[in-house]
């Protein structure tokens, strides 16, 4: 078929009277009449696809097509603030102090003590009110289409701007006050540097016009998007969906709207996508192989393509553990029911570069779509 354009790219099919080197002769093999779509590339241009052109789902490969715009948009070392908004007085008295995050996954007691250290050195002395956690900055919805009934307590917790200790108890169980608990916390903090709290902690909407008084700071993103995508953090990669959709001026800032700042991003590379949610858990999300490739070429040009690729898992590590660990490789891996995939770039020692492949499976047991990923990662990093 006609290879797919992209600027700056010149993807070229292959002939399709041209024999297939014996490398992919023996992928071909392995695939034989398996529900499987593969694609590959070597900085754009097609070296071999089989069924490159159905949509399937990514499963958790979706984290991908939410780290391209969130990367593209913010960049790399971009950090999410955390702020303690309110009036501080010339007497170093606050009223009411707010808390509003921006949606970092990872706020928890240490940065609440950060933010009291940091209030401290900008002068409160005292809170006359109370500490109240925003809870109006994202939408506080807890659902996406294709999602199963228990994924909104099993998968993911409530994803919220301002987050606090991934938004579970200590035994897991997920709770649906983070903002409360970040207030508390931060009470907490205050009260043993020395600052008076009078009120006590709660929750709600933040006026929007109060002025910032300390923030604290996420950890840089290519940092946030290595543990979430080596882990596949279903939590992280919802907040960052909702995040990203806040930062593009989208609201109310939703799973929804997270995925939509995906399938633009991927429509503005004449890449067409179905995404219901960031994490990939929906059954409904749909991405070709060629697609996939085609996006992880462009991004291979961007500024941050290195950032990105070094924030996959290597053989290994993460997802990778026990697979792949004696290739140079970062890539991806995806399961849902009846679902594989595996997706990134592969060391191809015979080029001396590094190959973008996508492999997507529907029917087979997970035990055999790992199998043949594996086996068909290891002959592009010897052979193609």
């Amino acid at each position: 078929g006609a290879a797919l354009l992209l600027p700056g790219l010149a993807f070229r099919a292959p002939s399709a009277a041209a024999a297939l080197p014996a490398w992919a002769s023996r992928i071909e093999k392995l695939v034989g009449t398996k529900s499987m779509s593969i694609a590959v590339a070597d900085g754009g241009t097609f070296v071999y696809r089989h069924d490159p052109a159905t949509a399937r789902p990514p499963a958790s490969v979706q984290k991908l097509l939410m780290a391209m715009p969130l990367l593209s948009s913010l960049g790399p070392s971009a950090t999410i603030p955390t702020d303690a908004a309110g009036t501080l007085r010339s007497d170093g008295s606050v009223g009411n102090l707010w808390i509003v995050g921006e949606g970092d996954p990872r706020t928890g007691p240490g940065p609440m003590r950060v933010l009291a250290q940091n209030l401290v050195d900008a002068g409160v002395t005292k809170v006359t009110g109370r500490i109240l956690g925003d809870t109006a900055t994202f939408s506080r919805d807890w659902w996406a289409i294709g999602w199963k009934s228990n994924f909104p307590t099993d998968e993911v917790a409530l994803p919220t701007a301002l987050t606090f200790r991934r938004n579970r108890l200590s035994n897991g169980t997920p709770v649906t006050d983070p903002e409360l608990r970040a207030a508390n916390a931060l009470t907490t903090a205050l009260e043993n540097l020395g600052v008076d709290v009078v009120g006590s902690p709660s929750s709600g909407t933040a006026p929007t016009d109060l002025p910032v008084i300390a923030s604290v700071q996420s950890k840089p993103l290519a940092i946030l998007l290595t543990s979430i995508l080596g882990l596949s953090d279903n939590f992280g990669a919802e907040v960052l969906g909702k995040t990203i959709a806040y930062a593009s001026g989208v609201r109310p800032a939703t799973i929804s709207a997270g995925a939509g700042v995906a399938k633009t991003y991927a429509a503005d590379l004449g890449v067409t996508i179905s995404a219901y949610g960031s994490s990939g858990l929906s059954s409904s999300d749909r991405v070709t192989a060629a697609g996939l490739v085609a996006l992880l070429a462009d991004a291979e040009m961007q500024p941050w393509g290195l950032a990105f690729q070094d924030a996959l898992p290597m053989g290994g590590e993460g997802t990778l553990v026990n697979r792949l660990t004696d290739v140079r490789v970062h890539a991806k891996t995806g399961t849902i029911d009846g679902v594989s995939a595996l997706a990134g770039w592969v060391w191809s020692s015979t080029n001396g570069t590094w190959l973008e492949f996508a492999i997507f499976s529907q029917g087979l047991s997970k035990t055999t779509a790992v199998s043949l990923e594996d086996q068909i990662v290891r002959i592009l990093a010897e052979s193609a």
